[in-house]
């Protein structure tokens, strides 16, 4: 099992349909260099944002990237640059909002009892709603089943616990 790492940064990364010609300048060089001179050694790097929007080029959800995002392999250019640093460079996805979801399945935003939207943050109609993935639910849950298995037994084994 690999050490853990105490000098982390969340980079949060919600960028939306509106910002223009996004990591245009992106250097992957300039970036781990500029983490590891700040003694950073790990760093959680956006797979997919709340927008909905990837950061990577996906074969089956091409039409999921950012419409703005011009290097789109971005996210495989900060884990390839952070790695040859020795950073680490987990991902992050967004789980529970998604803005793109939302627009394409209004039909799994979670509704009340009258058939309003459910809207736990207390935001205006046209922003993000929570939803649920009735037909995918279960996949994500059988997934997610399987990382916290993953996740646990990592804890037992590096606190040598059987």
């Amino acid at each position: 099992m690999n050490d853990l790492r105490y000098r982390q940064v969340h980079l949060d990364f919600h960028t939306s349909e509106y910002i223009p010609r996004v990591a245009e300048n992106f250097d992957g060089d300039d970036f781990a260099s500029t983490l590891k001179d700040a003694h950073i050694n790990s760093i959680t790097c956006f797979a997919r944002c709340h927008h909905g929007y990837l950061y990577y080029p996906s074969k089956s959800q091409p039409d999921m990237i950012h419409p703005n995002l011009v290097k789109k392999d971005l996210l495989l250019q900060q884990i390839e640059a952070c790695h040859k640093y020795g950073i680490k460079a987990p991902i992050y996805t967004t789980v529970q909002w998604d803005g793109y979801i939302a627009r394409k399945h209004p039909e799994w935003l979670a509704v009340d009892e009258e058939g309003k939207y459910i809207n736990s943050q207390d935001v205006p109609d046209a922003n993000v709603k929570l939803y649920f993935l009735k037909k995918e639910l279960l996949n994500f849950l059988s997934f997610f089943n399987i990382i916290l298995k993953f996740i646990f037994n990592s804890i037992r084994w590096s606190c040598n616990i059987k």
